[in-house]
């Protein structure tokens, strides 16, 4: 609980798993113990569903072929926690209803959601729709506590019966679940407006999706946010810089390993030449290693020793072969109802393997639509008219945007679509080109018109009264549409074209700044790691900047067209962007600014026309026509949209194995346990020298 708490999914995960095993063995001697297992399970698909446990997931199948039978689909017939917490919750419901009914409908709901995840809509009609009548008979019984889960449990019903197309029975559902609403919001208008609100545009989503007309209720009850009124929170009087507090490491290249090498080896410094091997990738390091002299010197540690013979007897052309292999598996392809655009329709989550996309349909409507990764968990939020321009991915079941609407008059709207509905946050011509970033603890909004953010602190469910108004003059800034966020997510950029600040992710206070050297006013910007940022310049160039105590400083510079939607991918040691003037990308080296050409994992880069890298540099979502190049026979001109992985075994097997993330050198050990369990002796091989090498303590 603590460390769900700290929004430490993965290890809250762990420990969950560790909970079942144990409850697991007693409940087989004392059936007292079934009820801590159903928790637990509960627990496990919960967490599941927050981005952990990301193994999980597949315990829920992909959707059955067409014309199988899902009609006759008990909820809880399945493998997998989610379907063996209901199993249990069941049994134990049936022994006493009174203690154990709300456990069962929470699990069925879990399960409807980890369905509806896998494109299995019929299913999670099912498993939504009996929560729905026991919630309905708790109501009953307790309406002052049940009343609020029915109308939420109504409005997953409602969204599922609209997935599965059923869209009479979605109206229905839409109608009863903004019916119990609007009773709770008459008797407690603090405590359930918001439930009101996200019924009526939920239900909106659902008479669009049928072809009638929407409810004008859901936009005459929103928020109408005057930017100018509610509470401001002022920096400072002046801009007084705390510092950014700590030193950027050196940023070590596969070229700058190779040359350390060759100067070591040309020394004889076999011990220092070593160090350098060690630090290499699988492929580099087992050709380095060949060039140790055996009888001049070997390690003194047994353990050292081994590894060095290790990488002396693998066999180079085999093994180039192999990782070649492995590589390609770490690029996959996205749905089809996932094509990448444009950049400022795609967004990754802060902490959370999730992707967002607003798309557009077949039928000329826009969707929402967020995508788990690795798991490929697809969830559609919102689908309506074509008019959003700012997204932001919180999470799986949770994007806050900009759009343009024209209720009564064209406005601009703030908007949060989730699993449970769509809530506008703000509303006026204020919020018009507005930028939404996405942070470790919520989101910030950054206004075009004026020198203002507005800020959700989180964790937990955001609500438009949790939106702090924060006023950026003291800072010096005239604008604040212009920022890039840290890989952590926990620090910000601020730029209006002339002036960088550098600020906590909640805007407390100022970290750093720094004053504009280039010949044009600033058009974006992006961090490289945690203490470098790039710049664009409207009329062209590219300027590298390295944060130093509480100053922001220039240290490189290079001639580029104008360039849009920068990135930065670290482990490929390249950043770049988009020259729309072209139609491409262009590509740099980390470090030098120098161009360069595009990274190998980029497959028909040559025709990659859309790039988006995410804040931490692990995933990287591409999109062109990326078969143009192919042989005849496999030669398209369709547009093609990819995702690439760098936490991937396959990736990481590419790059020096030093310093990896937490992630990767998980998923190093879950491929070591997958070839072992295969039989893939050669694999295991690699992948067990590639964890020894990432393990193993650098030479100080």
């Amino acid at each position: 609980m603590v460390l769900e708490r700290a929004g430490r999914w993965t290890e809250a995960h762990q420990a969950n798993q560790e909970a079942i095993g144990l409850y697991r063995r007693r409940a087989a001697d004392d059936p007292r113990f079934r009820t801590g297992l159903a928790v637990a399970l509960t627990n496990t698909t919960a967490l599941t569903l927050r981005g952990a446990g990301e193994e999980a997931r597949h315990d829920v199948p992909a959707p059955p072929t067409a014309g199988a039978p899902t009609d006759s689909v008990t909820p809880g017939d399945g493998t997998g926690p989610a379907f063996e917490a209901v199993r249990t919750w069941r049994e134990l419901a049936a022994a006493d209803p009174g203690h154990h009914e709300a456990d069962l409908a929470i699990a069925l709901l879990n399960l409807r959601t980890q369905l509806a995840h896998a494109g299995r809509h019929d299913e999670a009609v099912a498993a939504i729709a009996e929560s729905v009548e026991l919630y309905r008979r708790l109501a009953d019984d307790n309406p002052l506590t049940y009343q609020p889960p029915l109308a939420t449990a109504l409005g997953l019903l409602r969204a599922s019966l609209t997935d599965a197309g059923d869209h009479d029975h979605a109206v229905e559902a839409g109608n009863e679940s903004v019916a119990v609403w609007r009773r709770l919001a008459d008797k407690d208008p603090a405590a359930h407006q918001t439930g009101l609100l996200g019924g009526l545009h939920g239900q909106n989503d659902t008479l669009r999706a049928a072809g009638l007309p929407e409810d004008p209720e859901a936009h005459a009850r929103s928020p109408r946010v005057r930017l100018d009124d509610g509470p401001v929170l002022r920096p400072a009087i002046t801009i007084a810089v705390q510092g950014w507090g700590c030193t950027s490491p050196p940023l070590t290249t596969r070229d700058d390993i190779l040359r350390t090498a060759e100067h070591h080896a040309r020394r004889g410094d076999w011990p220092a030449y070593w160090e350098a091997v060690c630090r290499s990738c699988l492929t580099d390091a087992a050709r380095l290693a060949r060039r140790i002299p055996r009888r001049r010197w070997n390690p003194s540690d047994a353990v050292e020793r081994d590894l060095l013979d290790t990488l002396r007897s693998l066999p180079g052309r085999r093994t180039a072969a192999l990782l070649a292999a492995a590589a390609a598996d770490a690029t996959s392809a996205l749905p089809p109802r996932l094509e990448l655009f444009n950049e400022d329709y795609v967004s990754f989550a802060h902490g959370r393997r999730t992707l967002a996309v607003a798309a557009i349909t077949d039928d000329h409507q826009e969707a929402i639509l967020t995508l788990g990764l690795p798991s490929g968990g697809l969830t559609t939020l919102h689908t309506g008219p074509p008019n959003h321009f700012s997204i932001a991915c919180i999470d799986a079941s949770e994007v806050v945007a900009i759009r343009q609407t024209d209720h009564g008059g064209p406005t601009n709207e703030l908007v949060r679509h989730s699993t449970d509905g769509t809530v506008i946050l703000a509303r006026g011509d204020a919020v018009g080109g507005a930028r939404v970033v996405a942070t470790s603890n919520g989101y910030v909004v950054g206004l075009r018109l004026g020198p203002t953010a507005l800020v959700d602190d989180g964790p937990g469910p955001l609500h438009p009264d949790g939106l702090r108004q924060v006023d950026l003059r003291p800072w010096g800034l005239t604008r604040g549409d212009l920022i890039a966020v840290d890989p952590t997510g926990e620090r910000l950029v601020f730029c209006d074209g002339h002036v960088l600040v550098a600020t906590d992710s909640r805007l407390r206070r100022a970290l750093a700044v720094g004053g504009l050297v280039q010949p044009d006013a600033v058009s974006d910007l992006v961090f490289v790691g945690r203490h470098r940022l790039l710049t664009s310049g409207r009329g062209g160039g590219l300027t590298l900047w390295q944060f130093q105590d509480h100053r922001i400083l220039p240290v490189l510079r290079q001639d580029t067209p104008p360039l849009q939607h920068l990135f930065a991918v670290p482990e490929w040691n390249t950043v770049g962007g988009k020259a729309h003037s072209e139609g491409r990308v262009h590509y740099h080296d980390a470090l030098t600014l120098a161009p360069r050409t595009a990274p190998p994992a980029l497959t028909d880069s040559e025709h990659l026309t859309v790039l988006n890298a995410s804040p931490d540099g692990r995933f990287v979502a591409y999109g062109g026509q990326l078969a143009v190049g192919e042989p005849r026979s496999r030669r398209s001109f369709d547009w093609h949209s990819r995702v690439h992985d760098l936490d991937h075994p396959g990736a990481v097997l590419q790059r020096p194995l030093t310093g990896l993330r937490p992630d990767a050198v998980e998923n190093l050990r879950r491929a070591a346990r997958a070839a072992r369990l295969t039989g893939d002796a050669r694999l295991l091989e690699l992948l067990a020298l590639a964890l020894a090498l990432a393990h193993r303590p650098p030479d100080d």
